[in-house]
């Protein structure tokens, strides 16, 4: 596995959503551990002493300050601080317990904490080795602390529990991640032609302009905005199915156009798109292509006509955001339509307009 996908397997679902849980778990888990320290030394308990309180504190105190930091800029968070947090909270409860020579089943459940944050946040390999880890500690407070017998029964219950637990929230996110996945697909393809939706092809249009190089004076992005052409008389003299097949084919074709790193998408009802990487030269080539393959094709229209398509194209300036790319591109789809349909048209996102 490459370094920068075996750092990307270490980083959480989720880190918005990973910092939340860790501060809310420090909160919780952290002055129970305080409040703890305060009850056994109010009964006296043996082992209790000032150095493994102070040790409990100080965890709590420098566990802290690291989930406020990550929790200010999760998404700045270097990839190995997430499962490093996940490994540090057992050794923390391990400490405590050995300090304070308790292997009582309170001190053993402090294993539990990292174990649920990386089942619940991290990606599975990372949470089984969490896990494998806190049973390896408690095997080590155990077998330090109690007699042989009590340690080996105490081992299998926490062996069997601790693994329990990984599984079942395991299980949980993995099918929450495939509903997210099956939303978000649903989402962004349109169910008709199968081309990605209107949401798709904003959330593209915006990751290819900010993905552009910074200071470019030429633009790199396109769109081409394909509209057919009285659409409107197809569905009222043959019926939506006519409509909905012609929308199909339209679709087969503007996919057989795009490039490799082209985008088809269908906005609504009969407008259709392409979002382009590439100049204002390769923008309008695509634009003809569409064009071409449409008359090529000769899909079925009204009457048996032939249907035909107008098409508007824009390509991207350097400081050119999504809505001006898409209105300029609608602005020459208008031109092209006013000045007689089945062509192409060109604008700039200054607002200039050349009908082809």
């Amino acid at each position: 596995m490459a370094p920068r996908s075996l750092l990307r397997a270490l980083e959480p679902r989720d880190p918005a959503a990973s910092a939340r849980i860790l501060l809310i778990g420090w909160a919780l888990v952290g002055s129970g551990s305080v409040a703890w320290e305060v009850v056994m030394h109010a009964f006296g308990r043996d082992g209790v002493t000032p150095g493994s309180s102070l040790v409990s504190v100080g965890s709590v105190a420098a566990f802290g300050l690291l989930i406020l930091a990550v929790r200010r800029r999760p998404e700045r968070v270097p990839a190995l601080v997430w499962p490093a947090i996940a490994v540090l909270q057992p050794v923390a409860a391990t400490t405590i317990a050995l300090l304070a020579r308790d292997a009582s089943a309170g001190s053993q459940i402090g294993l539990l904490y990292g174990v649920v944050y990386a089942a619940s946040q991290l990606r599975p390999a990372v949470a089984w080795c969490v896990t494998g880890w806190a049973v390896a500690l408690d095997a080590l407070v155990v077998g330090l602390l109690l007699p042989a017998g009590e340690a080996v029964a105490d081992l299998v219950v926490v062996g069997v529990s601790l693994p329990y637990v990984t599984a079942v929230m395991l299980m949980a996110t993995t099918a929450q991640d495939r509903l997210i996945r099956r939303l978000d697909e649903l989402a962004t393809t349109d169910a008709l032609t199968g081309l990605a939706s209107r949401r798709g092809l904003e959330a593209a249009t915006a990751a290819a302009l900010v993905g552009r190089r910074p200071g470019d004076a030429a633009p790199h992005v396109g769109l081409v905005l394909v509209d057919v052409d009285h659409f409107k008389q197809i569905n009222d003299r043959h019926g939506h199915p006519a409509g909905d097949a012609a929308l199909v084919r339209l679709g087969h074709l503007l996919r057989g156009v795009a490039g490799p790193s082209d985008l088809a998408a269908r906005l609504g009802g009969d407008e259709l798109a392409l979002l382009v990487r590439g100049d204002a030269d390769l923008v309008a080539r695509r634009a003809g292509a569409v064009l071409a393959a449409v008359r090529d094709a000769d899909v079925a229209g009204p009457d048996g006509a032939g249907l035909r398509v107008s098409i508007g194209h824009a390509a991207a300036g350097p400081a050119t955001d999504a809505e001006a790319l898409y209105a300029a591109a609608d602005r020459a789809l208008y031109a092209a339509k006013v000045a007689g349909r089945d062509r192409t048209a060109a604008a700039d996102v200054e607002g200039c307009v050349a009908p082809a």
